[in-house]
């Protein structure tokens, strides 16, 4: 609205795209207005301790991070070079506005993130135009790279373990400034890392552990999941063991019909008595995996 192009709003292609828009959108929408709306209850307790909530400088700083010391000057460059052009200016300006929703809403720094392929090819462009000197442009070229290459097995992973930990240490790499969700104990691993490792040893021991009960409370016992995480690797790779848990999807599924004594992995969580030796058993089980213990996992267990 704030462009010329404001004539496309006219034109029978917009009016495609909302349709189609609806339509992807519609079958979420309904699911939503049927269950209350839960997403909105997601997202206030994402925002009441939850999240990790920054101030409007420091979120624009961590979108400085997300795109790397490197690629966010020709980002800069992009906008700028946008802003600059009529023609593409209303990219510049709704890259500006999502900014500034996610400030205002308290979005997570990522989310802005599929946007910046739209800035980095902009500000190629402008570095194409604004160098005259071919070895200058090289020279730029290479540097986005080669420095691009060095930070590839921070968001793909591509290294073994104990190699990706070097690694990291070796170039004073940290993933902390851009984290998003507080009380995450980091290990040797990102968090986001680490949430990869120990689920199938997790499933396993759970799985000993109820396979161990006796008879009376095998039958009636239930495995509740502190979180989707938990419940959803049990369900996974131990799926003859009843799990339950009140974490998002999994509280409208409710108990599924289970009744009985409630063991955690978690062993402050549990409820039930006749079960807290065998979930102490547990809790032995998982500080023995010596994967959760060096990479991260098992301080989230044990100070979930």
């Amino acid at each position: 609205m704030l462009t010329p192009q404001r004539r496309f709003l006219k034109t029978p292609w917009f009016a495609g795209g909302i349709a189609v828009a609806v339509a992807i959108a519609l079958p979420n929408f309904v699911w939503q207005w049927q269950h209350q709306f839960p997403m909105l209850e997601l997202l206030k307790a994402g925002q009441s301790g939850k999240n990790i909530i920054v101030g409007p400088l420091i979120y624009i700083v961590q979108q400085l991070l997300i795109t790397g010391f490197f690629l966010a000057p020709i980002g800069i460059a992009g906008l700028m070079w946008l802003l600059r052009k009529e023609n593409t200016r209303f990219l510049a300006y709704g890259y500006l506005l999502l900014i500034g929703a996610m400030i205002l809403f308290r979005g997570k720094n990522y989310y802005p993130a599929d946007v910046y392929p739209i800035l980095i090819a902009a500000g190629a462009v402008a570095i194409e135009v604004w160098v005259g000197m071919p070895f200058v442009r090289t020279a730029i070229t290479a540097a986005v790279v080669l420095v691009g290459l060095l930070l590839t097995p921070m968001t793909l992973p591509i290294l073994p373990e104990q190699t990706f930990v070097a690694y990291t240490q070796a170039l004073h790499l940290s993933a902390r400034a851009t984290e998003t969700e507080a009380g995450r104990n980091e290990g040797a691993l990102p968090v986001n890392w680490a949430d990869m490792h120990g689920w199938p040893g997790l499933a396993q021991a759970v799985q000993r552990v109820y396979g161990s009960l006796p008879p009376d409370e095998h039958k009636r016992a239930v495995i509740f999941a502190s979180n989707y995480g938990e419940a959803a690797a049990v369900q996974f790779f131990a799926p003859n063991v009843p799990v339950i848990s009140a974490h998002n999807q999994y509280r409208l599924w409710g108990p599924g019909g289970s009744s009985g004594p409630v063991g955690s992995p978690l062993p402050q969580r549990i409820a039930g008595r006749s079960v807290t030796k065998a979930i102490s058993r547990f809790r032995y089980a998982a500080a023995s995996e010596s994967r959760w213990r060096s990479y991260g996992l098992q301080s989230r267990l044990m100070n979930d």
